[in-house]
């Protein structure tokens, strides 16, 4: 992070040549190379003709993508902002076309392009519809709708049919044709927003005929062969602790209390890679999809329900394949000794975090008797790892995730799901296990595959500051110097904890972290303060039914750490050395397949919430407002519901240079001020719900105005 201010500040100045860099550095040329190139693939700097790296911003290039407007102007949108390029020299380029820009004056507002570096080969979805005899398709995506899309006579398809398509040859300046790739169904058909949404990501939401017969190779019951070399857990006091609504099972937990005082926890992890072998269509198809999707009213599995919710799934009762991680730890929650081992478990209850949040709050709930006082014992171990935890760093946004009520396939409600004692027991077991399984490969140099949180950037740490300081909240250190250790963003969300600024600074400081990723290298964790510094890496090892990640370490886990390499007829430094190569691909597509998850996660919770609110338009709420810019203001009600409030549905809006304030004629309002607000629309293009100032207000501007 330091060299890459040094050499941003370095080329602020003038450009330098890569030796240059590196002499006026101090550093190799190993050192120096990962960071420059992140920094020419992000188009922060560039490379000239003679091999010298300048800032971007200071050459006479830009980098952007394509959006032509309805009149034929096109525009390139960079990150240092938009430059117009003459029309007549565009006709190669549609929108979403990502090019290389030659400046032609020194403000930077008029450019030439000079190349197409990526073509915009984005699928997209609508709807098929007629219109003076010519069949056209209507965009889903609002931005595309101006666009004339044609469909060629050939192309026998009915009216209000969803396709999936790309924008072929272009006519003029807003008219082209359809490639069509798919007939997606009747735009009334049940979920075909959510199909089309998934044909348009390219995301497999169905299984081959060839990936069932293999799931009809698989036995649904564990085989005698299944238990050589196999540790027998089946008679312990093992269980799963899940959702009310879940249907896999791939983690079961157990602890006693040793003789010495000592505590002895068992996490046991679904053996999926037993059943999933490397070559098979199983395998490919589980690479392909990377995670399980969870959405609302239904699960896009990585794996068929046959795998998932049947013999890899820890079910109450049934015998079942594990990989079980073995932990002693002492009475203040420090790990004492450990193994990691094949095993079989027979759970003895299928709990739900409802029922055993009933137990640990001390009520008797039927069918939990006799398991009272390990749950008790339990939440005892969970509690000192947490607080072991936080005080090592580890950051808690503490921030409720919106639960959803579904009744004959429509939302009849939205309400906070609280995490409990019982969620955060499971969570702590998780990370725990996830921390010694990541530590052993460590010390063991093995290819491998590791979860990790790099620091956020220093840019966005710099705005949070200013943003307290204008709050006037009184921070005793210096954030901006402190930050790289989590500890301090801790620090910052307690000192807000009880007062109105909270879910501000929560929310900013949310956004201002990166996004955890797996790497083929050690890498530390930032948000959960695990570091070489303590001695602990972190991977994801728990949940090898929905996660690829998860699926491969248990892979590698087996061949190098238990052994089966030994007793295979592959040599130790061949298989060595083909995870080490592989391991870079398979932490990319694992990585991006998480991402492409949440992502949708996301959409479809959103989408969710756009179809509850509309039955409330008209209705007046009370919310906190959290977000102001020159757009307009963002208010949050009941931690759930963010509106938006159009800058120009507010009477003579001028917003506040440092964006904590905005004026009203003659009143100010604030960040973190409670107003009330009119529902006015619900958009579901844009995927956004729209307010303006409850009537009341409205009409106190209006009134003040005109006097």
């Amino acid at each position: 992070m330091e060299l890459e201010k040094e050499l941003l500040k370095l080329l602020k100045n003038k450009a330098y040549t890569y030796l240059e860099l590196c002499n006026m550095l101090g550093v190799t040329k190993e050192e120096l190379y990962p960071i420059l190139k992140n920094l020419e693939k992000n188009y922060t700097i560039y490379r000239s003709k003679n091999n010298s790296y300048l800032l971007t911003k200071d050459s006479e290039y830009r980098f952007g993508t394509v959006e032509k407007r309805f009149d034929g102007t096109t525009y390139i949108k960079t990150k240092y902002g938009i430059v117009k390029v003459n029309s007549n020299f565009a006709k190669e380029v549609v929108n979403g076309d990502f090019v290389r820009v030659h400046l032609l004056d020194f403000e930077g507002k008029n450019g030439l392009i000079e190349e197409i570096i990526t073509k915009n080969d984005k699928l997209l979805t609508g709807t098929v519809t007629f219109k003076d005899g010519i069949k056209y398709v209507l965009p889903d995506d609002k931005k595309y709708r101006k666009l004339k899309i044609r469909l060629d006579d050939k192309d026998r398809i009915a009216e209000d049919f969803k396709v999936l398509f790309k924008l072929g040859k272009q006519y003029g300046n807003v008219s082209y044709d359809a490639e069509i790739i798919k007939i997606i169904g009747h735009k009334n058909e049940p979920d075909i927003d959510m199909i089309c949404k998934l044909e348009k990501e390219q995301i497999p939401y169905n299984f081959s005929d060839e990936i069932m017969n293999e799931v009809n190779q698989i036995p649904d019951e564990v085989l005698e062969q299944d238990l050589i070399d196999r540790s027998d857990f089946r008679n312990e006091l093992i269980f799963t602790i899940d959702g009310d609504d879940s249907k896999d099972f791939d983690d079961a937990v157990s602890l006693k209390k040793l003789e010495n005082g000592n505590y002895l926890l068992g996490v046991h992890i679904a053996d999926v890679s037993h059943y999933i072998k490397e070559g098979s269509k199983l395998y490919d198809e589980a690479l392909n999809r990377g995670t399980s999707i969870y959405l609302i009213n239904r699960v896009i599995p990585m794996l068929p329900y046959e795998i998932s919710n049947g013999i890899c799934s820890l079910n109450e009762g049934v015998d079942r394949l594990t990989l079980s991680v073995i932990a002693e730890y002492s009475n203040e929650g420090n790990i004492i000794d450990y193994r990691i081992e094949k095993s079989v478990i027979n759970s003895k209850k299928r709990m739900t975090y409802s029922n055993v949040n009933k137990v640990l709050n001390g009520e008797n709930v039927e069918g939990y008797e006799k398991f009272a006082e390990t749950l008790k014992l339990m939440n005892e171990l969970a509690k000192k790892f947490r607080v072991k935890r936080f005080k090592n760093g580890s950051i808690n946004f503490d921030r409720n995730e919106p639960g959803f009520v579904i009744q004959d396939d429509k939302i009849v409600d939205i309400f906070l799901r609280e995490r409990k004692d019982a969620e955060k027991l499971i969570e702590e077991f998780m990370i725990e296990a996830n921390k010694v399984v990541a530590t052993t490969a460590y010390n063991m140099s093995l290819p491998f595959l590791y979860r990790g949180h790099r620091i956020p950037d220093v840019d966005n740490i710099i705005e949070i500051k200013k943003l307290l300081e204008l709050l006037k909240i009184d921070v005793k250190y210096d954030l901006e110097e402190k930050f790289t250790n989590p500890l301090y963003i801790q620090k910052t969300l307690d000192l807000c904890k009880d007062g109105d600024y909270y879910n501000i600074i929560c929310d900013r400081l949310l956004r201002a972290m990166r996004k955890a990723e797996y790497y083929p290298i050690p890498v530390d964790h930032y948000g959960l303060a695990v570091s070489e510094h303590f001695g602990r890496f972190y991977t994801h090892f728990t949940s090898p039914i929905r996660r690829i990640n998860d699926l491969l370490i248990h892979k590698i886990i087996k061949l190098f750490v238990i052994g089966e390499v030994y007793q295979s007829d592959n040599d130790y430094n061949d298989e060595f050395a083909k995870y080490d190569q592989l391991n870079p691909y398979y932490a990319s597509i694992a990585s991006k397949t998480e991402k492409r998850s949440m992502e949708l996660e996301r959409y479809f919770d959103q989408k969710m919430i756009c179809e509850y609110l509309e039955n409330f338009v008209g209705n007046v709420f009370s919310g906190q407002i959290i977000r102001i810019d020159n757009n307009g203001v963002v208010v949050e009600c009941n931690n759930l519901f963010k509106f938006r409030i159009p800058s120009h549905t507010i009477p003579n809006f001028v917003c506040d240079e440092n964006k904590i304030c905005y004026y009203s004629n003659n009143e100010v309002h604030y960040l973190a001020e409670t107003i009330d607000i009119e529902l006015t629309k619900v958009s579901f293009e844009e995927n956004v719900v729209y307010a303006q100032l409850a009537k009341e207000k409205r009409l106190r501007n209006t009134y003040g105005n005109n006097k």
